[in-house]
């Protein structure tokens, strides 16, 4: 096949399949997948955009479905360069047209990912340089004026795939010399656009091909009104679609257009819901009839639930029917209720041991929740949009949504009235969260201070809980530790007094984080302890990581380091969906490795740390990190380098109103001390002034250039992989790299996840200082870290 030929060129990186809709550019894509897939050695990944209308989606779209999921405010295309920068995979973009503002950080991806791919479908050219473009002819046709014999006939594409296609619908269909004629005119009607033949063929068992020619020649003239601007092959998909559906009866005409409503796909749940309409036959029957003529299309998952979906041509008809009906002000209405609903049920799950199945819940349906919400607030009905983004701030918190979620609660905070007080005080403390998240602790604070006000007008226990916990963190990052304190044990007893054990387990690890850092750590140990029992209790994963990590910072404080490594390991799975907590497990793995002045290891870790750090936007441990550094090169004798992090972190610390943690002020002015013995006080002050002229991008990217001389082979004693400090999961991980293991294999040797695998991955990259499985591997071999 040509296009397999043209993919496997090396300079071909990007190749554009482009064509009318329906003209069967995705069924190409997705057989050319099919044939190079042996080729792509890290996989071969198909995304489908066409539920988007948001530009900005794209590649986070593409970055979920390589299973990368971007907190807050971190870049999804740097997420993928990351992923992506080593690894031989094909992605396949399919339905681009709409979203063509995408395309240009696509060559910036490609750049950066010399061995990945991408084959697209659109129907325009995406204009990027380095694009190749095949247009994706419609299938051959019969020749009008020739008088083929049937076998002849059999081998044009257009009647090969109509008669294919109206055997699978009714088996006793045969091309016949009675019938081979009409078939042929039928294929040159349509112009040989495959989805429009697919649509002909499904309706064999009520219509002959003579009748179907008949019927598509005269009975649109209504279906081609109002589209003349159209091109001919796009009105004759149109016609084809129109011909499908008039052919219909009235009940499953109805059924077509309520579908249409539903965005990104449906449940037959959502179905019966939508298509209740007092008719006698059933929702599934209904559905499978839509099924069997090819109007609506079955989606493969993994789960047990059921998903559906409309190729978005056909969806665009159903939504033209719905507006001809006077039908689709109603239909949004009632899709805007459902899916309120199922935000409404899943809210609560959200904290418990069910979440990861709520959540995946949700993803699946976030298109039709983003058109629920945004047809909320585009029809002003401004209390059911507070409802609805209130029932999803979690959401979009748990499920790294952070930048788009706290936009979506800006939007509705900006039209809400002051009768919403009990939406508005959820969404208030929802976007106040969030901000903390995304690091900007002062928009956090007056968000979560005017939901405190409003919850305790409401008398609202519960809530006033979440809002205080989330204002005692604010408040303790930025030097009030006493205040905080004051406020999370608050919440405890508030949420004792209601027997809220969710709530108790939070407010106990807000608290025990308040208490640590202020350097109280036997307090802090009992909060982190009593919150963990509870936590398991509950079934909550993540909760029981976090309280893990933190009770290991106890132990790295204390001197235990052999215990605290023993917990790091145990929290990785629990971190999985939480690239927050990676940043502080990598951190302390760091800590641990410099206490044991390791401090090449330890740097690799500050730095891996810092970059996925950036990536989220978190200011106040970006700080850290940049004193963490700054200690390695007091140590490491780069003294000046020393002075100019120590000098950014003052003024990034100054700027986000965030002092350093008491806890960590006696070390900090160790490493201060020690940098200022190794020069003079005039360089060290010139250095340190330097630094604090820096913007915070400067001060990372100088931290992440930072390096220290390794010890020759000559001086290291003991065990190698000890010394350049690699875990014992690293060097099980290692040992399986070597084997040849795939990230697949790996993760289900060891039972984890292949997103774990590629956490480790990147630690062990870092320690060794190599960026790709065989550089890691022949070190390994070449310094015995493994037998």
């Amino acid at each position: 096949m040509v296009l397999t030929q043209m993919l496997l060129r090396p300079y071909v990186r990007l190749l554009t399949l482009t064509g009318p809709g329906g003209v069967g550019k995705t069924r190409l894509a997705i057989e050319v997948a099919s044939l190079l897939r042996d080729h792509f050695a890290d996989g071969v990944y198909f995304v489908p955009l066409d539920p988007l209308r948001d530009p900005q989606l794209v590649l986070d779209t593409i970055a979920r479905r390589l299973d990368l999921k971007p907190i807050g405010s971190q870049s999804a295309l740097q997420a993928l360069i990351d992923h992506l920068y080593d690894k031989r995979v094909l992605v396949i973009a399919d339905n681009f047209e709409q979203v063509l503002a995408a395309a240009p950080p696509l060559n910036e991806l490609l750049a950066e990912c010399q061995r990945l791919k991408l084959l697209v479908t659109s129907r325009e050219k995406l204009h990027l340089r380095g694009e190749y473009e095949y247009p994706v002819p419609p299938l051959l046709l019969p020749d009008p004026d020739a008088h083929l014999s049937l076998s002849a006939l059999t081998r044009v594409e257009s009647v090969e795939l109509f008669v294919e296609r109206a055997t699978a619908n009714h088996p006793v269909f045969a091309l016949t010399p009675q019938n081979a004629q009409a078939v042929a005119k039928l294929c040159l009607h349509l112009d040989g656009l495959p989805l429009a033949i697919e649509l002909a063929a499904a309706r064999v068992k009520l219509l002959t091909p003579e009748a179907m020619v008949q019927r598509l020649q005269t009975r649109f003239s209504l279906l081609t009104g109002g589209i003349d601007d159209l091109p001919a092959r796009q009105r004759t998909l149109r016609n084809a679609i129109g011909w499908s559906y008039e052919l219909l009866s009235e009940s499953e005409q109805l059924s077509f257009r309520r579908l249409a409503i539903f965005t990104g796909g449906w449940t037959l749940e959502a179905a019966e819901v939508l298509l209740s309409h007092g008719s006698g036959d059933s929702i599934l029957d209904r559905m499978e009839l839509l099924l069997n003529k090819s109007l609506i299309l079955r989606v493969e998952t993994t789960g047990e639930v059921l998903r559906f979906r409309m190729l978005e041509t056909i969806r665009e008809f159903g939504i033209e029917q719905l507006s001809l009906h006077g039908e689709l002000q109603p239909m949004r209405a009632k899709h805007a209720a459902y899916f309120t609903r199922l935000a409404a049920e899943a809210e609560p799950h959200l904290i418990g041991r069910d979440q990861d199945l709520w959540l995946e819940y949700l993803d699946n349906d976030h298109d039709n929740l983003r058109s629920a919400l945004r047809g909320l607030l585009d029809r002003e009905q401004h209390g059911e949009a507070i409802e609805l983004a209130g029932h999803l701030w979690r959401f979009w918190l748990q499920h790294a949504y952070l930048s788009e979620g706290l936009n979506w609660l800006e939007d509705v905070l900006a039209y809400g009235t002051a009768a919403d007080v009990q939406g508005r005080a959820k969404v208030l403390s929802g976007a106040g969260i969030i901000s903390n998240y995304h690091g900007n602790y002062r928009r956090g604070e007056t968000f979560l201070q005017q939901a405190v006000q409003e919850y305790r007008t409401l008398n609202d226990q519960r809530g006033l809980a979440v809002a205080l916990n989330g204002l005692a963190h604010c408040t303790g990052v930025q030097g009030d530790y006493t205040r905080a304190i004051v406020m999370c044990s608050e919440t405890i007893a508030i949420s004792r007094e209601i027997g809220d054990a969710w709530s108790v387990a939070n407010s106990l690890w807000y608290r025990g984080n308040m208490l640590w850092m202020n350097g109280q750590n036997e307090a802090a140990r009992r909060d982190f302890e009593e919150s963990l029992i509870l936590q398991e209790q509950l079934g909550n994963t993540l909760g029981a990581a976090y309280n893990r990590l933190n009770l290991a910072f106890v132990e790295v404080d204390a001197g235990n380091y052999s215990l605290a490594e023993r917990l790091i390991e145990q929290v990785y799975a629990g971190f999985e969906h939480d690239k927050r907590g990676v940043t502080r497990l990598i951190y302390y793995q760091g800590l641990l490795a410099f206490l044991r002045r390791a401090f090449g290891s330890s740097l690799a870790y500050y730095q891996d740390s810092l970059r996925m750090l950036t990536e989220l936007g978190d200011s106040f441990w970006i700080a850290n990190l940049l004193d963490a550094i700054a200690g390695i090169s007091a140590h490491a004798g780069s003294p000046l380098l020393a002075a100019r992090l120590f000098g950014a972190s003052e003024a990034l610390r100054e700027h986000i109103y965030a002092p350093i943690m008491p806890r960590a002020r006696p070390q900090y002015e160790s490493h201060v001390s020690l940098a200022e013995t190794k020069v003079s006080k005039s360089e060290f002050a010139e250095a340190w002034a330097l630094g604090r002229t820096l913007s915070e991008h400067q001060a990372v990217a100088l931290a992440l250039g930072a390096s220290i001389t390794p010890l020759p082979n000559s001086a290291l004693t003991g065990d190698p992989a000890t010394q350049i400090g690699l875990t014992t999961r690293e060097r099980e991980v290692l040992r399986l790299l070597a084997e040849g293991l795939t990230d697949q294999q790996i993760a289900e040797r060891l039972v984890i996840s292949r997103r774990t695998v590629h956490t480790h991955l990147n630690s062990i990259y870092g320690k060794l200082g190599v960026s790709t499985r065989a550089a890691a591997t022949r070190y390994a071999l070449d310094h015995h870290l493994i037998s």
